[in-house]
């Protein structure tokens, strides 16, 4: 997810310091993101709302309108054998779900 939290700030011309500034989370938590530390549904919101993307953009190849059972499609194909997801995962994912829907619905 770094990467493309990364990619965003330079076609932007900003920094990821001045990005975690504005999406309200401390330089210590955006230097997380680089080590691997995935940010909160809501600061992905905020930056999703900053550079004018959807959420899912974040979440690269993930198919979440497939996701069934704890289980995902990746690049649109469906692994059974993949694991289960957490309790976390599946709450973003429903939190994603509510927001396309709520997209939708404007």
């Amino acid at each position: 997810m770094y990467e493309k939290i990364l990619k965003l700030c330079q076609e932007k011309g900003i920094t990821i310091s001045y990005l975690a500034n504005q999406v309200g989370v401390s330089n210590a938590s955006a230097s997380g993101w680089k080590k691997g530390a995935i940010p909160s549904p809501k600061t992905i919101k905020a930056m999703a709302d900053f550079f004018n993307v959807e959420v899912a953009y974040f979440y690269g190849d993930i198919n979440i309108a497939n996701a069934e059972n704890g289980s995902v499609a990746i690049n649109g194909n469906h692994n059974s054998t993949a694991p289960k997801l957490g309790e976390i995962e599946e709450e973003i994912i429903k939190l994603l779900k509510m927001m396309n829907l709520k997209q939708k619905n404007e």
